[in-house]
């Protein structure tokens, strides 16, 4: 990390207060990744920085950074895109919430990833413009950071029997530890597992084509919702220690009435 003013492309992912008048805040940022910084004076009525270092806007910073220090200062910023339709609708906000959530939990501190955080943006205008499903849009946020952190999804060669594309049933498998689907007659002998729909399968299958289109205008049931919101959530905890908790993701869940999991 080089020392001195940087001026990066950033969204804020999380702000804390900070004695009387600051902030920290959490940016993503596009050339060194995650960054704390510390906003002084940004809970000031006349505060240049009002306004303006909060979720989720997306800003242009001044970062003084110093290798020494965990928290770098910010200096200047102004906003490039603040979603103010996000803002004004609880159920977009917590769409945007846990967008902001799975970028702060995933990446390590310094760990630049452009890629992700246009993905992110583009997400955020797709919920800020009512552009298709929300729920969609955040399915194929956390696919894109999947990839993103290193494992993807394969729904459909089975890894037990080795059928290129496996044959789904009304009631298949999906393993945790490969991300494959398997035959509805196949099980894993070692692993968790979890049940799936053909319903279910059908969705996963076109998230993986990146079939947007024909995801845009497909209508999950309530139970096929719940399956695939579980299941991307269990697999992104098998496969990232560093994540337990999401509360943002549970809260958007509460939001959107889904029903229980059948154990």
């Amino acid at each position: 990390m080089s020392s001195g003013p940087e001026k990066d492309a950033a969204l804020v992912i999380r702000t804390i207060r900070h004695g009387e008048s600051s902030r920290i805040a959490t940016l993503f940022t596009r050339n060194h990744g995650k960054v704390a910084v510390i906003a002084k004076g940004a809970r000031r009525a006349k505060s240049g920085s009002t306004g303006v270092i909060e979720i989720p806007n997306l800003v242009e910073a001044v970062i003084y950074f110093k290798a020494s220090r965990s928290v770098q200062t910010l200096g200047q910023a102004s906003i490039i895109r603040s979603f103010p339709a996000i803002k004004r609708d609880l159920v977009l906000t917590g769409y945007a919430s846990a967008v902001l959530e799975l970028m702060n939990l995933s990446f390590t501190d310094a760990e630049p990833n452009p890629e992700i955080l246009d993905t992110a943006i583009e997400t955020l205008d797709s919920l800020e413009t009512c552009s298709g499903s929300p729920r969609v849009n955040l399915w194929m946020f956390q696919l894109a950071l999947f990839r993103a952190i290193g494992f993807n999804l394969d729904p459909y060669g089975c890894p037990v029997c080795g059928r290129e594309k496996a044959m789904v049933g009304t009631r298949n498998m999906f393993w945790l530890d490969s991300g494959a689907i398997c035959c509805s007659n196949c099980r894993p002998s070692n692993g968790a597992c979890i049940p799936v729909s053909g319903e279910s399968v059908s969705l996963l299958r076109n998230f993986v084509n990146g079939s947007d289109r024909i995801l845009q205008r497909m209508k999950p049931s309530q139970s096929a919702r719940r399956e695939i919101t579980d299941l991307l959530e269990r697999f992104l905890k098998t496969h990232h220690s560093g994540i337990r908790k999401m509360p943002a993701m549970k809260m958007l869940e509460s939001f959107e009435n889904l029903p229980e999991t059948p154990k």
